[in-house]
């Protein structure tokens, strides 16, 4: 979101496939999976950055928090006992709520806690924080059917019927580095049509110098490519692929095709090129970023399991910004609520097999919004400038939402976050009779983007996420009695799919008072799951329906 110097090492959250070419046989560890990897130069606590911490003064305040330290006595006095080198803004936002967060550095990095500490004694301040480090979680003639099995199972080819991505849509890939210039994806890599390149001046006036093609957060500079002397390491693959799953060229005739087909993404570097671990360093800066580039969607590709407040209000920027923004659930295979995917505004994204099973690796939860295709992911890759190749994680399913969102944002440049999020969700394919152990905790369900695209041709969308609309009993025999939420009064249509995504039943219903329950007679369907959708006022609501 916002370019602060924030240093938050966010591992990327993808799985290397052990059968790809040497290059990338190296050991690419993922902590939210096997919970071990080595962060850059952490000494004192292995899930924050050394020496910095963030605070925020109350909105209410108009206290300078740089200027206090240099009149207040007791702050001078911390600032001389921690050793505090440097208090500002990081952010480049005007957003009201960013511009009173600062971030602190300091020397005395073993006392972190005790500053924390006397800096919350202070009334004018909201809190005190670490820093923290998260862990990186027409058919068109190169849509490669057999390799791209994802972009087959989502209907991506009906989708891009109903309409193909705009240009003018901009989807920021938050990643450890991006290659922009991959024969693959340099057509849609997004170009600032306000920065003059190279003349030192911040043309655009959104902060940040010369980027023509997005930035290098990490090291300050214009260049969000891959460092040239590791293309060939494995070290910065991550972001590349993420990038062509979201926007990758689609009908140029080679490599691969994405869903967004014909959207742009805007490159955001996070890591330093220094760095050999795959975790993003500058987390915070590149969200910064995205939004002052004005960007439509924001794809995150990582995450960790501590909640941040400085992310909260981050987030809630980019919400009132009209941005929405994705994120990746984690390769823990737990129900933790994992962040930034667990905060509120943010979709959070599980990953699916090629059969709809929750992939073994993928979290879970009732704080999941939706799955994706997320193993065995065929996409972009830096070695050699132009490659391809597998990875799995729920890093892959993230970008493939991401890219569908903005696919169904071109059909209409003014949508809404919200509009946007009820498209997506009812969108989805019931998967529950594939992940019976996981009822409940896979959101919505898989994303259909031809499902997704019709409905917002035809000015549907849902409510929620989840299977709002109440059924009871359930399971039952094929009778039972269905209530809907505030919203959904009046007369609609109530249909029943089964799980090939069939609808099997439709009838008529009326429902005058949200309090109203009306009862339901679905005669001679065999036992099995399916999907209850009750579509009334152009919103829709959705229920898993088990006959048995």
């Amino acid at each position: 979101m916002h370019a602060s110097y924030v240093k938050s090492n966010f591992q990327l959250l993808s799985l290397i496939n052990p059968h790809m070419k040497n290059v990338l046989s190296f050991t690419f560890i993922i902590f939210c999976l096997f919970q071990r990897i080595t962060v850059h130069a952490q000494t004192i606590d292995a899930e924050a950055l050394d020496g910095v911490i963030y605070v925020k003064v109350r909105n209410e305040s108009t206290i300078d928090l740089a200027a206090y330290a240099h009149t207040d006595s007791k702050m001078g006095k911390i600032v001389s006992q921690y050793g505090i080198t440097k208090i500002a803004v990081p952010f480049k936002s005007k957003n009201a709520g960013l511009q009173h967060v600062y971030k602190i550095n300091f020397s005395n990095t073993a006392d972190v806690n005790a500053l924390i500490r006397e800096m919350n004694q202070f009334s004018f301040l909201e809190y005190a924080e670490k820093a923290p480090i998260y862990q990186l979680t027409d058919t068109p003639n190169d849509f490669a059917s057999g390799q791209q099995w994802s972009l087959d199972k989502i209907h991506a080819a009906q989708a891009w019927e109903v309409a193909a991505g705009s240009a003018r849509v901009k989807v920021a890939v938050v990643d450890n580095a991006i290659l922009g210039s991959h024969e693959d994806l340099i057509a849609n890599r997004w170009t600032n049509p306000l920065e003059i390149p190279d003349n030192q001046i911040d043309d655009d006036g959104n902060g940040f110098i010369d980027d023509v093609y997005g930035y290098d957060v990490a090291d300050m500079d214009k260049d969000p490519e891959p460092p040239a002397n590791a293309l060939n390491t494995g070290n910065f693959t991550h972001g590349t692929h993420c990038a062509g799953i979201a926007a990758g060229t689609t009908g140029n005739g080679i490599g691969i095709s994405s869903i967004g087909n014909g959207i742009q993404f805007i490159s955001v570097k996070c890591t330093p090129d220094s760095y050999t671990t795959n975790t993003l360093t500058e987390s915070y800066a590149g969200v910064d970023y995205a939004i002052a580039a004005g960007a439509d969607i924001i794809s995150m590709s990582f995450g960790g399991t501590h909640d941040y407040q400085t992310w909260q209000v981050l987030i809630q920027a980019a919400q009132e910004d009209g941005i929405l923004m994705i994120a990746a659930a984690g390769n823990s295979n737990n129900e933790t609520m994992f962040y930034p995917a667990g905060y509120t505004y943010v979709i959070a994204v599980g990953s699916t097999t090629l059969n709809d099973g929750k992939s073994s690796f993928s979290n879970y939860g009732n704080w999941v919004d939706v799955m994706a295709p997320g193993s065995g992911i065929y996409s972009t890759l830096p070695e050699n400038g132009n490659t391809y190749g597998n990875l799995s994680g729920t890093s892959m399913a993230c970008p493939l939402v991401a890219g569908l969102a903005g696919l169904l944002k071109s059909t209409d440049t003014t949508m809404t976050v919200e509009k946007l999020r009820g498209l997506i969700f009812g969108g989805c394919d019931n998967i529950d009779a594939e992940n019976e152990a996981y009822i409940g905790n896979i959101g919505a369900g898989r994303i259909n983007a031809f499902r997704s695209m019709e409905n917002a041709i035809l000015g549907v969308e849902t409510l929620t996420k989840a299977a709002n609309l109440q059924l009871y009993p359930n399971p039952n025999n094929g009778r039972f009695t269905v209530a809907a939420e505030k919203g959904m009064e009046g007369e609609g249509t109530l249909l029943v799919f089964n799980a090939l995504g069939q609808a099997v039943y439709q009838q008529d219903i009326a429902l005058y008072d949200v309090a109203q329950a009306v009862p339901v007679h679905v005669d001679g369907l065999s036992k099995g799951f399916y999907t209850v959708r009750l579509i009334s006022n152009n919103r829709m609501q959705n229920a898993s329906l088990v006959i048995e």
